[in-house]
């Protein structure tokens, strides 16, 4: 499966998009991203499960796509690159990130530091799980686990939380692309 490298565009912004590389116009691409396979649309669902639990953590991304979505305006992904090299995914990412000037955009990095395809090392998993087993081992671990699920999602405080939630998101028609038939259609790679 090939890379590609994406772009973020905030539709609010008045000043034309420029892909061509014009440094004179300010640009309305608010991030630089590297991807495979669906990568590129992981940005809308990751910015609303991050506001649906309070905005814990600093991300000035997913912040600038919750604006963009209250203001009842979508955000639009531009692939602008594509190889089966990841390293040249990566320095095209860098390319684009130095272009537009870390300042103009939210991303953390200068680029080029994913970890695409990452496989721990048999220690790594060995060490996890040492940590994990014992406790799933105890029955009154795993009793007491599982009845705090059970009363999370069972209590009416509970209920009617995840009840206004949904309907608050609903209201919204951004919000609603949740179908996942519709979320393909609207992010097609091109």
């Amino acid at each position: 499966m090939g890379f590609y490298v994406y772009e973020l565009v905030d539709p609010r912004k008045e000043k034309e998009y420029n892909p061509a590389g014009d440094p004179s116009k300010v640009s309305r691409v608010f991030y630089v991203g590297k991807g495979q396979g669906t990568r590129y649309q992981d940005h809308l669902q990751d910015a609303q499960r991050w506001n649906d639990n309070g905005r814990k953590g600093a991300s000035k991304k997913n912040a600038k796509i919750m604006k963009i979505l209250m203001n009842k305006m979508k955000f639009s992904v531009n692939i602008v690159f594509k190889t089966e090299n990841e390293e040249e995914a990566f320095e095209k990412e860098r390319e684009l990130i130095s272009f537009y000037g870390r300042d103009n955009l939210v991303n953390l990095t200068d680029g080029g530091e994913g970890n695409c395809g990452y496989r721990f090392t048999e220690e790594q998993r060995l060490k996890v799980s040492r940590g994990v087993k014992p406790r799933y081992l105890d029955n009154d671990y795993r009793k007491r686990h599982k009845e705090a699920i059970k009363s999370s999602r069972s209590s009416k405080k509970s209920r009617n939380k995840t009840r206004q939630v949904m309907l608050d998101r609903y209201k919204d028609p951004v919000d609603r692309y949740k179908d996942p038939e519709e979320i393909k259609k609207k992010w097609q790679l091109q």
